[in-house]
């Protein structure tokens, strides 16, 4: 079985990287849900990439099992609150990049994001291009 290029997960990785950057940070106008869903949707393809990247055997299905168990990590880590992790959040940066509130929506997002991701990555395959 064809595996999607190495080259074109980290392309894809990187653009989604962008794309969610811009999507949250720059004054493009967007309504809320647009940025707040779209960016978890991102976020979750992100997750997808970065396992696909990690994985040795890259399988599109093992893989979004992983991807799904760790984007669900991300999200539950915001249930958790200790000094040091409220001080990082209480940052720009952390606060980006770890979140605020825990929402059960977002682990849609994120399921739907993988499975999305998997689906392409097995038509790919099945294509061969």
């Amino acid at each position: 079985m064809p595996r999607t290029p190495r080259r074109h997960v980290l392309l894809l990785l990187l653009l989604t990287i962008a794309t969610g950057i811009i999507l949250r940070k720059a004054p493009l106008g967007l309504p809320y849900f647009i940025t707040k869903w779209g960016g978890s949707w991102l976020w979750g393809a992100m997750i997808w990439c970065i396992v696909t990247l990690l994985s040795r055997q890259r399988h599109p299905l093992r893989t979004a099992a992983i991807a799904t168990v760790v984007a669900f990590a991300t999200e539950c880590l915001k249930l958790f609150h200790t000094p040091t992790l409220d001080s990082f959040r209480s940052g720009s940066f952390g606060g980006f990049l770890l979140g605020h509130h825990f929402a059960f929506i977002d682990l849609g997002l994120y399921a739907l994001a993988i499975a999305t991701m998997a689906f392409l990555s097995l038509r790919w395959d099945a294509t061969g291009k």
